[in-house]
């Protein structure tokens, strides 16, 4: 019999044991059977109503159901929209599991490689620097014409100059902060960074000096989930490889963000 303690289990083993994480069981109960197993990039109202009605006993999410970086609860007490969101899980009995730091632990970090897959980058992807990519050279605006095609996303945010030539691209999938996002854009060669999600006083305000200053430099944002969701997708493919006999399903992330 599998259940959620095995699945758990065996997606950790190659991480080993995390002393500090975010990665738990957030709802349900870990010897629960399971059969059909679902994946999500964030367990909104809208996702875990998804998982319940394709008949999953597991939920495995990337990010928080309950708003707060640790899932903390004690301030949502009685407020109404987290009563309703924890009735639902209650009521059904799914298993929510956070699969959030021991993937990005993986080696390579299992969100950039599906972000590399979904990209078709992986060839070009550097043996030991895997979140730079050498491309064929192109313009900024033409290889955001790719990122959007190959994600299928509707529009990205780009700060730099869209005539701009680019052969060497950092990847900052999720949000690694200004510091991190700042030192991929200062390596040697790279000329732009892809990144999900970033804050306007740091990176932002890096590139638009590199601009002032005449270097060249540019940025795409994609979004948080946009650029995590290709990397979720992939759990739902090493799920099928490590237990064939479940099945597992991808559930697509929401969000109530449009651009008017």
């Amino acid at each position: 019999m599998i259940t959620v303690q095995t699945i758990i289990d065996k997606l950790t083993e190659p991480v080993g044991v995390l002393k500090e994480t975010t990665d738990r069981l957030i709802a349900g109960g870990s010897a629960r059977e399971v059969r059909r197993v679902a994946v999500t990039f964030n367990s909104s109202y809208a996702s875990i109503r998804s998982a319940v009605d394709g008949g999953a006993d597991l939920l495995i999410t990337h990010e928080p159901t309950f708003y707060s970086h640790l899932d903390e609860t004690d301030w949502l007490q009685g407020e109404a929209i987290y009563e309703q969101k924890r009735k639902l899980i209650e009521e059904s009995g799914l298993a929510i599991y956070r699969f959030h730091d021991y993937w990005h632990r993986y080696q390579p970090d299992g969100i950039l490689s599906g972000l590399l897959a979904a990209m078709r980058w992986e060839t070009c992807a550097r043996a030991q620097t895997p979140f730079v990519v050498d491309v064929l050279k192109t313009t900024v605006r033409q290889l955001a014409d790719d990122v959007k095609r190959r994600l299928g996303l509707p529009s990205i945010q780009l700060i730099g100059n869209p005539e701009q030539a680019v052969s060497v691209v950092c990847l900052s999938p999720g949000m690694e902060g200004g510091r991190r996002q700042i030192a991929k854009l200062m390596r040697d060669g790279v000329d732009l960074l892809i990144a999900g999600e970033t804050l306007s006083w740091e990176t932002e305000a890096y590139v638009q000096d590199a601009l002032d200053v005449g270097a060249l430099k540019a940025m795409l944002v994609l979004g948080h989930m946009s650029s995590e969701e290709p990397g979720m997708r992939a759990v739902v493919d090493l799920l099928r490889a490590l237990f064939p006999e479940l099945e597992a399903f991808f559930v697509p992330g929401t969000s109530g963000a449009v651009w008017l």
